[in-house]
């Protein structure tokens, strides 16, 4: 539902019953058996943020998000990517605590990516 995240109103239009705004955190998720079944494939997932980097609404309507109630930070703003030595980096918005894009780097626990060399 459209503000469903956004906390009880009656400022932002919702009814003074609904649940308190969302709070999202950046999680990961890695699996290194990618290779094996579905049924057999092991994931892990880390939360990395310990502050949430977005509390209420997110926006899906493109130029018709209606400012400062809702936003499209975190639909484009998100991206990863693998360096050679298989660490990951990711790239992400946080309008909570500073309002800029952040990263956050693997440093340990790494895998080279197929057909690369681990040094």
């Amino acid at each position: 539902m459209p503000g469903g995240c956004a906390g009880p109103g009656p400022a932002n239009g919702n009814p003074t019953t609904y649940p308190p705004a969302c709070n999202w955190n950046l999680y990961a998720g890695q699996s290194l058996t990618l290779n094996s079944s579905p049924a057999s494939a092991i994931w892990t997932t880390t939360q990395i943020t310990t502050t949430p980097m977005h509390i209420g609404d997110i926006c899906n309507l493109g130029i018709f998000c209606l400012a400062p109630s809702s936003n499209r930070n975190l639909l484009d703003f998100i991206t990863e990517t693998l360096d050679p030595q298989g660490c990951a980096h990711i790239a992400y918005a946080d309008d909570n605590t500073v309002n800029k894009l952040r990263v956050a780097n693997q440093t340990s626990g790494c895998l080279p990516k197929a057909g690369s060399k681990k040094t």
